[in-house]
């Protein structure tokens, strides 16, 4: 049996392209999950979360934080969770 190597981490700005690539491909996808989308509607305050396999994004959720700082789901957005 092999072991999978999966790590979980916070995406790194730089690394936005491919989670928004993630999104193209993704079935549960669609426009709010970009992080354009999110860094509009949010100002920039949000993280996204990432499962990672041999350095390839596998899954991920994008957090959109609230002014008190809770993650919470932005004004005009009606889907956000777990791709």
């Amino acid at each position: 049996m092999s072991e999978r190597s999966l790590q979980t981490k916070t995406l790194d700005p730089i690394r936005f392209d491919e989670w928004d690539s993630f999104v193209d491909l993704s079935p549960q996808g669609d426009v709010f999950c970009y992080s354009w989308w999110l860094d509009v509607i949010t100002r920039s305050n949000f993280k996204i979360y990432i499962v990672e396999e041999k350095g390839e994004i596998v899954a991920g959720f994008p957090a959109a934080y609230d002014d008190q700082n809770r993650i919470n789901e932005p004004p005009l957005t009606r889907t956000l969770g777990v791709l």
